[in-house]
């Protein structure tokens, strides 16, 4: 028999419906290296008048190991899940309206925005805003999109945006078109602003018939649920099997020439197995960095509008997710489950140190330093109509240090961020992928 070569070795995954109970590992991953180990935690014991161990004994026996590989459309679905239970559904374009305001303030006073929208909270809702005797149109839009990003009913639907006398709301979900759908404006108390009873429906919601959105949500108070993973590493000969794996770390590195995941890697001790025939082999969408977008805003409902215009590189952690829980029992021959502790998150960029960087390091203080809505974007190819396969990050994080740094010969500035509790964003991270796989079966 020949020998085996590590060239051969190939990586298969199959999601458990019990945790620990080993599945068919039927999808094989072409993009992703998940190298597995043994790991084996022993005591050695050794009585007066002997030089040597005279005796030891095994104690813990699980498994761990290492996942790597370009940021990815596809594969990555898998082993987020690990991390929490995504939310699948049809993908889409998202619904946009557009008000465009008209008529000079000739009376201070209150002015309104009435935004109505199927499945909003408290549809229609009634947003009011002062304006002053000469306000020109272009100064009391920009009031209205800053008073309808305030309102949490609102920011929790759309994402504010426009300029100009545009005022601008584009659905956060994708869904069929909303013919209801509308932002009215008029004058309240004040008066000159011109009525505009109808918005224009700038870009109609529409869902796809085969992309579908993967929503990897945890919360910032109790338990995630998540799935747990058989995954098999080896060739035609043999192979190593480990079961209830899950990650316990995830990170990201965006860079000028590459983009790629990492992750540490925990399940039951692996054991000797065969491969699961005939995978299927999940379809190789590698993300690249022409591809990224970084986002930097500092009013929830507006996160994805302002481009860190000259962005040179991300990194993104969120570790120590879960630990093993190890019981005394006769029952259990490794850990009994996992639990959730504190994890540790963070977020750093660099980028250009230009007059947008510049006003950042301004507002970081000992008595201001505001919350940052940040957004990763990763855009890929078409799926069909205007929907494309994607990669989103958003954390809302506050700077916690700063470093002058030179890439390439160009000036920058690296800011370390650490994701915090936001009232409105109410998470501590959150991906969404867009892709076309149906489900995690």
């Amino acid at each position: 028999m020949a020998g085996r070569g590590t060239v051969n070795r190939v990586v298969q995954v199959g999601v458990e419906s019990t945790p620990g109970t080993a599945v068919a590992a039927d999808k094989q991953l072409p993009l992703t290296s998940l190298v597995l180990s043994r790991a084996l935690e022993h005591k050695e014991y050794r009585a007066q008048g002997f030089k040597p161990v005279t005796g030891t004994k095994i104690v813990k026996d699980f498994g761990n190991g290492q996942m790597s590989g370009p940021l990815n459309y596809t594969e990555i679905v898998y082993l987020l899940s690990t991390l929490v239970t995504p939310t699948i559904s049809a993908a889409g374009v998202n619904q946009v309206e557009t008000a465009t305001a008209a008529g000079t303030v000739s009376g201070t006073g209150t002015a309104t925005a009435i935004v109505t929208a199927a499945g909003m909270t408290g549809s229609p809702v009634t947003v009011t805003f002062n304006v002053t005797t000469g306000d020109t149109p272009a100064v009391w839009a920009a009031l209205a999109r800053a008073a309808l990003a305030a309102n949490a009913n609102v920011a929790s639907f759309f994402t504010v945006s426009g300029s100009s006398t545009a005022i601008i709301l584009t659905a956060r979900v994708a869904a069929a078109n909303d013919a209801t759908m509308n932002i009215a404006l008029d004058n309240g108390t004040s008066t000159g602003i011109t009525t505009a009873g109808t918005s224009a429906n700038t870009t109609a919601g529409s869902l796809g018939a085969t992309a579908k959105k993967w929503l990897f949500s945890p919360t910032s108070a109790g338990t995630d649920a998540f799935k747990t993973l058989t995954i098999q590493e080896g060739d035609s000969n043999a192979a190593v099997q480990m079961a209830y794996a899950i990650l316990t770390d995830f990170g990201m590195s965006v860079q000028l020439d590459d983009c790629t995941v990492s992750g540490t890697l925990v399940g039951r001790s692996p054991a000797n197995a065969s491969l699961t025939s005939s995978p299927t082999v999940v379809a190789q969408l590698p993300a690249g960095p022409r591809e990224i977008d970084l986002y930097m805003d500092t009013v929830f409902g507006t996160q994805g509008l302002t481009p860190v215009t000259d962005a040179l590189s991300v990194e993104a952690a969120f570790n120590n997710k879960q630990a093993l829980k190890w019981v005394l029992s006769t029952s259990e021959t490794s850990f009994k489950e996992t639990i959730e502790v504190v994890p540790t998150l963070t977020f750093s960029f660099q980028t250009e140190h230009n007059a947008q960087s510049r006003t950042l390091f301004a507002s970081v203080s000992t008595s201001a330093n505001p919350v940052q809505y940040l957004r990763l974007k990763a855009t890929g190819p078409v799926i069909e109509g205007s929907i494309r396969y994607s990669f989103i990050l958003d954390v809302a994080a506050q700077v916690t240090a700063t470093e002058q740094t030179d890439v390439d010969g160009v000036w920058g500035y690296k800011y370390d961020c650490v994701p915090v509790y936001d009232a409105s964003f109410l998470k501590p991270w959150q991906i969404t992928v867009v892709n076309t796989i149906a489900s995690l079966a």
